[in-house]
């Protein structure tokens, strides 16, 4: 069994025959799993996120937010990651990921909204 560990952003969206492709890992995965944290120079702000899916595609996620104006958490089994923060005012999901599949050397997925000022910390297995 391999496991590989690092943190990545992605900058870029894309779904179906355009989903993102993350290379490079020095094996085809098995297994994923992601943690999000804190937004890059942020304060007073609350973010996390957890996500995995496993070698069947099964996927889960729970998240946290919140700021002065309160809390808010979501969980599911549609998303690897769903991480919001407030955009003028208003709760905005700026990470929104999903599995699409894994290939040679990495994975695949559905992303609908992304941000850079995130690091998605990444942990891949084979088993």
């Amino acid at each position: 069994m391999a496991n590989f560990n690092d943190a990545i952003t992605i900058a870029t969206t894309g779904t179906g025959a355009s989903a993102v492709s993350i290379s490079g890992l020095p094996f085809t995965p098995t297994s994923l799993k992601f943690v999000v944290s804190a937004k890059s120079n942020s304060s007073g702000v609350i973010q996390y996120c957890s996500g995995q899916v496993d070698s069947t595609g099964y996927m889960t996620f729970d998240s946290i937010y919140g700021d002065s104006t309160g809390f808010q958490s979501k969980a599911g089994t549609n998303k690897v990651i769903s991480l919001y923060e407030r955009v003028s005012g208003t709760l905005t999901e700026v990470l929104n990921m999903s599995w699409h599949s894994y290939i040679a050397s990495g994975f695949k997925l559905n992303v609908t909204a992304t941000s850079t000022s995130y690091t998605i910390h990444l942990f891949a297995k084979d088993n």
